[in-house]
């Protein structure tokens, strides 16, 4: 795959809605193709091109949004709140100000479960 071919690949997921991302995820094999041709939790649905190194961290964020899932989440430290910042960011939560909590948007929630499965098999 060239560099163009990777920016126009790029340029046409990052147009897609948060939706269509989680479900091209959820349906991309974990073993498909040379590394740029797969899909990444980190960069290609959180935007984070440098996150998935530490799996404890993936089982922080992954423990955050199953809470959330089943809203239950409330901030229990500061890298607690932090996750939930980017997973905000990220167009996969929303965030209330009382009680001060965040929770997986709702158009999205049916698929986090399937999401969160196939993050789960990259590590």
């Amino acid at each position: 795959m060239t560099c163009e071919e990777i920016l126009i690949e790029d340029t046409e997921w990052r147009a897609m809605t948060t939706r269509e991302r989680l479900q091209h995820y959820i349906q991309t094999d974990t073993e498909q193709g040379d590394y740029r041709e797969r899909k990444s939790f980190w960069d290609d649905i959180l935007g984070v091109g440098c996150g998935g190194y530490n799996s404890e961290v993936d089982d922080s964020v992954i423990s955050v949004v199953e809470r959330m899932l089943r809203k239950e989440f409330f901030a229990e430290n500061v890298h607690e709140e932090l996750i939930s910042y980017i997973l905000c960011s990220a167009d996969l939560a929303e965030y209330g100000t009382s009680p001060r909590g965040a929770w997986i948007c709702h158009d999205i929630a049916d698929l986090m479960p399937a999401a969160l499965e196939r993050w789960k098999q990259d590590f």
